[in-house]
């Protein structure tokens, strides 16, 4: 529940809101919001709020945007590169791993 008694979700709010809420924004990136111990991020592109991160190669993510310190969802990312993003675009990076089982537990229910 929200500090405004309403049941929203978290993912439901604005910037705006949330940091009428108490979020801070980070000082290291600018997309990113921690509230009550929660790290969310904002896409750059369709200012959705997201959970916490992944990481591509650094040459995919340099024809993705030239930005350092930015923030896009997997949707924009494959809007800008006009493409689905593969398990190869990934890096070994931990933060991935849930992201990289995903990617296997569907090519084994496809059978692949």
């Amino acid at each position: 529940m929200l500090g405004d008694g309403s049941k929203r979700n978290l993912y439901e709010l604005s910037y705006k809101e949330l940091l009428e809420e108490g979020a801070d924004v980070s000082v290291s990136h600018p997309n990113i919001l921690v509230l009550r111990g929660l790290r969310v991020l904002f896409c750059e592109d369709c200012h959705v709020l997201h959970p916490p991160s992944y990481m591509l190669h650094n040459a995919l993510w340099k024809q993705v945007t030239t930005k350092l310190q930015c923030f896009l969802c997997f949707k924009c990312v494959q809007v800008r590169l006009q493409r689905n993003l593969t398990i190869d675009d990934f890096t070994n990076a931990l933060v991935n791993d849930e992201i990289r089982f995903g990617f296997r537990l569907g090519r084994a229910y496809k059978g692949e």
